[in-house]
This record gives structure tokens, sequence and C-alpha cells, in this order.
């Protein structure tokens, strides 16, 4: 472990902003860095910190380059952070910020950030002398993509700079909930006991006809909510109720532990690169309303028996004026079919009043779980990019008890745990619905919106 060096950026309230399990780790110079844990532990603000205390204190020709699965998703998420941190951290000024592409330049010292996905592999081939990676949601890797990317990862220095302690080391940095046992992380990362270790790789080669070994470290760092002294106790109370919601959902959002999702609902979708061209037989829309938790809108295209469902739109903190807003500017056909939550009459009208065709989904007595048995049915496709739509299809599930055994219902049937199931909400009720009704819907050719 490096000690602290005065940098050239007055960063002497570091201690202050950062959670102290992840303090000293600032000056960790490990090849390979994973930090995974709980909802709420900090992991990716702390990724995004610590990428922009280099990014500031060591003057040594950088170029980080900072990745999701997809380029949509990283948008959203770790491009965002890091320009809401130079705001916090009164360093915008600083900086050149560009949106296409997205990528900082430090005006000061010349180093570099790029944000790619690797949907778009070829922009980051073309990105030469990188210095150190953040992978954000790295589970959403395959473990190919992993080995591709340390091929990439061998940087020359600004003055051919070897010293460590100057900044001239380099280091991938994945951060990500833990989720699956079938993901490569579980395999690379997790040990039982301790989940927080510090590992020497020692690999042999070959190399100008000699044998040699080279060594380089791992650091592996776990944590939970209670690793983050920034939460508020709305947001600690909401993942502490999961342990009455669903015991996988519980252990990998609240105790950033791995879960076997033991009571799945549905089968995995078949995930697609893209969509064929082809004229579907019917094209519908389901929405399910939200505001602290987000408002989700599903498109199904329906082709025989075969579903090919996609997010249109997957956002928190959006009232139904900012909804159609958004439907506004994006140009969402007004003659779209959309099945809505029947349980906001009052939320529907003021769409439907507003030029678009919605119309409330059917909630009869047992309809969930007819809806369910139903969409259980049906072959379903998805892309690859659609992060939130897979990861809802992989935990949906059934309640669970503390003990991990169902739960039924006075009639004897399975619950379903309600939690995290806006996507799968929002396809079933227009899913379900459009079955009740007999598919009484005019035969359209798939739009693009």
């Amino acid at each position: 472990m490096l000690e602290n060096k005065q940098p050239v950026f007055d960063f002497s309230h570091l201690r202050e902003v950062t959670n102290e399990k992840y303090y000293q780790y600032y000056w960790n110079t490990d090849r390979y860095f994973a930090t995974y844990g709980s909802g709420g532990s900090g992991k990716s603000h702390w990724c995004a910190q610590k990428i922009l205390y280099r990014f500031f204190s060591e003057d040594v020709g950088h170029r980080f380059l900072v990745l999701r699965k997809y380029t949509p998703s990283l948008a959203e998420s770790a491009f965002k952070l890091v320009k809401d941190y130079l705001v916090r951290w009164n360093l915008y000024d600083k900086c050149k910020v560009t949106v296409k592409p997205m990528q900082i330049v430090n005006n000061v010292n010349g180093n570099e950030i790029y944000f790619r996905g690797l949907d778009d592999l070829e922009k980051i081939k073309s990105i030469e002398n990188i210095t150190s990676i953040w992978y954000e949601e790295a589970t959403e890797a395959s473990y190919n993509d992993i080995l591709q990317l340390d091929t990439r990862l061998r940087p020359k220095f600004k003055g051919g700079c070897t010293d460590p302690e100057k900044g001239c080391y380099a280091q991938i940095l994945y951060s990500y909930n833990p989720i699956s046992k079938q993901k490569w992380t579980y395999k690379e990362h997790y040990r039982e006991n301790p989940k927080s270790y510090r590992k020497r790789i020692v690999t042999k080669v070959e190399y100008n006809g000699k044998i040699q070994e080279v060594t380089s470290w791992m650091t592996v760092l776990q944590t939970t909510y209670k690793d983050n002294k920034f939460l508020t106790l709305e947001y600690v109370a909401a993942l502490e109720a999961k342990k009455n919601q669903s015991l996988a959902h519980y252990k990998i959002y609240a105790l950033g532990e791995y879960a076997d999702i033991q009571h799945k609902i549905y089968k995995d979708p078949i995930k697609l690169k893209k969509f064929k061209e082809q004229e579907y037989d019917k094209v519908w829309f389901g929405l399910d309303f939200g505001f602290n938790h987000p408002m989700a809108l599903v498109k199904t295209c329906k082709k025989d028996d075969n579903r090919y469902v996609s997010t249109v739109f997957y956002e928190s903190g959006y009232d139904t004026k900012q909804f159609i807003e958004w439907l506004d500017d994006n140009k969402f056909s007004k003659r779209a079919l959309i099945y809505a939550d029947s349980a906001e009459p009052d939320r529907i009208q003021q769409i439907r009043d507003a030029g678009y065709n919605i119309r409330p989904a059917y909630k009869g007595a047992g309809s969930v779980l007819a809806g369910i048995d139903h969409c259980k049915a049906l072959n379903v496709y998805i892309l690859e990019s659609d992060v939130y739509l897979e990861r809802e299809f992989m935990l949906y599930n059934y309640l669970e008890d503390k003990d991990g055994n169902l739960v039924y219902d006075q009639n004897g049937n399975e619950k379903v745990a309600k939690i995290d199931d806006d996507l799968m909400d929002a396809w079933r009720y227009a899913e379900y619905t459009w079955f009740i009704e007999g598919g009484r819907q005019p035969s359209c050719r798939l739009i693009e919106y």
C-alpha cells in the first residue's frame, strides 16, 4: 500500500467525502481491483472518486477507459456519476466534457477519460495507450470480454515514468452487485471467508527464449450498505424491507452476497444481438406506473407463438406530466396501443387526454397468477443489450419465507414477490390483457420508436 502523497490539486477533503472502508484503496496499485456488494454500498461512487483523484493528481498522461457492456446504460450511470463528482468537487470548469463521444479531458494536465460500451468494440480498439480501466456492472460482461480487456492494458506513461507512487501503474477496477453464481465474477472473485482479500497471481510465460514468472496482485473488496455513511434512513429501510419480500433479493441487495434463485417464475428468455427484420402479427405496449420506483414501458412484438420483448422506458422520478413530455419528445406514436396498470385511472386519463391510445389493463380476481401462467407458455426473446429486462427475468420469483420456503395464499397458490418487478408487471399487463380481449387489435408493421 502506497502512502498518501500531496496531490497537485487540493484533495484535503478526500477522507471527509469518502466512506472509510474504501479510503485506503485510493493508493492501491494492484493490477486487478474488484469491489462488489449490496445496493447502496458506495462501490460505484468510490470507483468514480478514485478515477477522478488519479485524473487530477497524477500528471503522467493518463487515458482512463470507463466501460459497461452497452453504451446507453453507461451514459445513464458511470458517465453521469463522474460528471456529478466533477461538479461536487468544483472541478468541472477544469475539464472539457463532450457527450458525443463521451469523453472528459483535463485542461490542466491533459489526462483523458473515455467512456465506451463494449457494443462498440471497434471504437475501443482505436483508443491507444489505455492506462487504467473501470468496468461498471462487470457481471454484464462475458469472461472473454474480460480477457480481451486485460490484453489492452499495456500503457506507456509520460516521460517514460515507471514509478507507481507517481501514478504510473495500470489497474482494472470492477464494480458490481453479485446477483448470479452463473456469472464469471463468482468463480474469479468469490471466497466464503474472508470475502475481502488480497491475492498474489503468478503466471509462467515463455518470452525471448526464457521461461519466466510474472507476479501480479488482485484485491477483492466486499461491502454492504452499512459501509456507506451517506445513505438516507428511508433507503436503508427499503433495503431491510426486502427481508420480508424475497430472500434472494435480500441476500443480493442488502447483504451483498450471491444467492441461488430457487423459485424463479420464468425461464430465461432467449437473448439476441438484434431483432430480425420481419413483419410482426401485432405490436403493443405495457405500462407500469411509478415515481420512487421506475416507470416502466415495455414493447411486445408478436410473431406466431413468439414474443419479442424490449424496454422502451425505465426511469424513476417521472410524474405523469413528465412522462407525457418524454413520449412527445421521442415522437412515440399516438396510435400505438398501451395497456396500463388499471389501479391508476387518473394517470391513464391524463395520458389519454394528451392524445395517446392508452387503456386499462385487465386485473380481475386471480389475474396475476393467470397472467403469469399465460406468459410462461410463450417463447420470449429479448435483446442482449436490454440489461434491465434481463435482470428482472432472472430475479423475478415467488415469495419465500426467511428459511427459503415458498409462501402460499389462502387458496393454496404461490405468492409472487412484489419487488423489482416493474418491467415484469408492465409486460404481463399487456400480454395477458391482449390475450383476454382476444387480440382485437388491427394488424400493423413494426415501427421503431
